[in-house]
C-alpha cells in the first residue's frame, strides 16, 4: 500500500535561501482502497531555532516568537528526524510545494544532508485542475469550500491534517490516482541544486574562499548610486531569476542578508 505523508513548515520569512525554518510537521496517511478515504499512519511535528531572529512580521503570521523556539534544535538536529519519518518510498504532499520543498532543500543543504528521493505532490496545482471556478486556492479558502473541520492555520501540524482531508476530497473528486498524479506538478527538494550552481569569476575567488573557509568577507556594496562597506559571514550562493546572490548574516547589523554578486567589488577574507 502506498504511503503518502502531507507536510508543511514555517519560517522566519519567504526566502528559502537566507530565512530559516522554525517549524517542520508531517502526517503519515495511506488510502482506504474499499472507502477511498485517507488513514492517518503517524505525526511528525518540531519547533526549530532559527539561529536569527524571527521578524514581528512573520510571529504575526504563525504566531511564533523567539522564546518559543530559543531552547529547540536547529534544522541540522532536525531533519534526521524527519528524513526517517518519511523514509524513502513515500509520496510528500505539500500545498504550494516548490516553496516548502526549496526551504527543506536549501536547509539540507546548508546542514551538509543528502537531498531525499521522494517526490512531492502539490495540491495547489491538484485544486487548479479540479475546481477552477474557486475564487482563489489558497489552503484556508479551500477548507472552507469543503467545510472541513476547522482547527487553525498557519501552524505546520494542523495545514499538514489539512491536506490530509483536502487529498482524500480531491481523491473522490478526480475518481483515483491517476488523475492526481498527472495535475500533481511533482517536485524534488534536490531541484534546489539548479538554484545553487553559481560560477564565480577570477576577480570573485575571495567569495568562495570565504565560503569553504567559514571566514568573514569584507566587500564595497554598490546600491542606488552609492557605495558602502560590508562585512559579512557566508553561507552560499544562489541565483534567481535573473541575478547570482550571496546569502548570508550581516555582521554589522546581526541578521540574515543576502547581495547581489554584480555589485559586489574588493571582496576579501578576514578572520571573524
Amino acid at each position: 500500500m502506498q504511503t503518502f505523508i502531507a507536510f508543511d513548515i514555517e519560517s522566519t520569512g519567504l526566502n528559502p535561501f537566507y530565512d530559516r525554518l522554525i517549524e517542520l510537521a508531517a502526517i503519515r496517511f495511506e488510502l482506504d482502497p474499499v472507502g477511498g478515504n485517507c488513514r492517518e499512519t503517524g505525526v511528525f511535528q518540531r519547533l526549530i531555532n532559527p539561529t536569527i531572529p524571527i521578524p514581528e512580521q512573520a510571529s504575526k503570521v504563525h504566531r511564533i516568537y523567539d522564546a518559543d523556539v530559543s531552547d529547540k534544535p536547529v534544522a541540522k538536529d532536525v531533519l534526521p528526524e524527519f528524513l526517517d519519518f518519511i523514509g524513502k518510498d513515500s509520496i510528500l504532499v505539500a500545498h504550494n510545494a516548490q516553496f516548502d520543498t526549496e526551504f527543506i532543500g536549501a536547509e539540507l543543504f546548508m546542514a551538509g544532508i543528502d537531498w531525499p528521493p521522494n517526490p512531492v505532490w502539490d495540491t495547489l496545482s491538484m485544486s487548479r485542475a479540479l475546481i477552477p471556478n474557486i475564487m482563489n486556492h489558497k489552503l484556508e479558502t479551500l477548507v472552507h469550500h469543503f467545510a472541513l473541520p476547522v482547527r487553525d492555520f498557519h501552524r505546520a501540524e494542523d495545514d499538514s491534517r489539512y491536506l490530509v482531508l483536502l487529498f482524500a476530497k480531491f481523491l473522490k473528486l478526480a475518481g483515483g490516482l491517476d488523475f492526481l498524479s498527472k495535475h500533481a506538478s511533482v517536485t524534488y527538494a534536490r531541484s534546489v541544486k539548479a538554484l545553487l550552481d553559481v560560477r564565480l569569476s577570477l576577480s570573485q575567488a575571495p567569495i568562495n574562499q570565504a565560503i569553504r573557509s567559514k571566514k568573514a568577507l569584507s566587500f564595497v556594496y554598490e546600491e542606488m548610486g552609492q557605495n558602502r562597506n560590508v562585512r559579512f559571514r557566508p553561507l552560499f550562493l544562489f541565483k534567481s531569476d535573473k541575478y547570482n546572490w550571496i546569502s548570508g548574516t550581516d555582521l554589522d547589523h546581526n541578521g540574515p542578508k543576502c547581495y547581489r554578486l554584480d555589485r559586489i567589488s574588493g571582496a576579501r577574507c578576514e578572520n571573524l
